[in-house]
C-alpha cells in the first residue's frame, strides 16, 4: 500500500502492477437517518452483534480473521468532520471478503416540505397509510388557506380533518422493540 510517494511495506515482486477487488468496510449513514434501531442484517443471513459484544484483549478488539463474513459492527459518529449530509459511518468486522448488503430498521428526520413542493413531484418518505391518515389532512389544510384553494372547496372541512388528523397523532404510539439505539443524542 502506498503512502504519499512511498511504500509501506518492502515490495519484492517485479512488478508493482496487480490488481483487485476493496471491499469496504464501511458505509456512510446521510440524511434523512436520525438513528438506528435494532438489528444489523448482513446479506439477509446473519445477524451483526454490536461491538461491544467482541472479545476485548488488552483494549484491543481480538477478531481471528481480518477479513470473511462479518459478525460485529459499530457506528461512528462524524458529526462534522466531513460535511454534506453524512451522518456516520455503519463500520463492518471483520472485513467482508464479498461484496453484501446490510439492511436495518431506522428512525428518519422528518421531511420538510412547502406550498412550492406542490409545482413540482417531490418524493416524501412516509408509509403510504401513514400519509392518507397524517400527512394529506395537514396539505389540505395549508392549501385550503392560499389563493389556490377553489372558490367552492369546504375549507372547514379541510381544517376539520386536519384537527381529526392532529388528534390521532397525539394518541398515536410507536412500537417499543427493543434493540440498540445508536446515534441517539445524549440524554434521549
Amino acid at each position: 500500500m502506498a503512502v504519499g510517494e512511498s511504500l509501506r511495506e518492502p515490495w519484492d515482486l517485479g512488478s508493482g502492477q496487480y490488481s483487485g477487488t476493496l471491499y469496504d468496510d464501511a458505509t456512510i449513514l446521510a440524511d434523512p437517518i436520525r438513528r438506528v434501531e435494532g438489528s444489523i442484517v448482513w446479506n439477509e443471513a446473519r445477524r451483526l452483534k454490536y461491538i461491544a459484544e467482541a472479545p476485548i484483549v488488552e483494549d484491543q478488539i481480538k477478531l481471528i480473521n481480518f477479513t470473511g463474513e462479518p459478525e460485529f459492527f459499530t457506528i461512528e459518529n462524524l458529526g462534522d468532520t466531513i460535511g454534506g449530509s453524512a451522518r456516520a459511518l455503519l463500520r463492518i468486522y471483520p472485513l467482508p471478503s464479498i461484496a453484501g448488503t446490510i439492511r436495518f430498521t431506522g428512525q428518519v428526520n422528518p421531511q420538510r416540505l412547502s406550498i412550492f413542493d406542490l409545482q413540482s413531484p417531490v418524493l416524501i418518505y412516509i408509509n403510504e397509510t401513514d400519509l392518507d391518515a397524517f400527512a394529506m389532512p395537514f396539505i389540505i389544510e395549508e392549501l385550503a388557506l392560499t389563493k389556490y384553494w377553489p372558490e367552492k372547496g369546504d375549507k372547514n372541512l379541510a381544517s376539520k380533518s386536519a384537527d381529526k388528523a392532529e388528534a390521532l397523532l397525539k394518541g398515536f404510539q410507536e412500537s417499543t422493540g427493543g434493540g440498540s439505539r445508536v446515534m441517539t443524542p445524549h440524554n434521549f
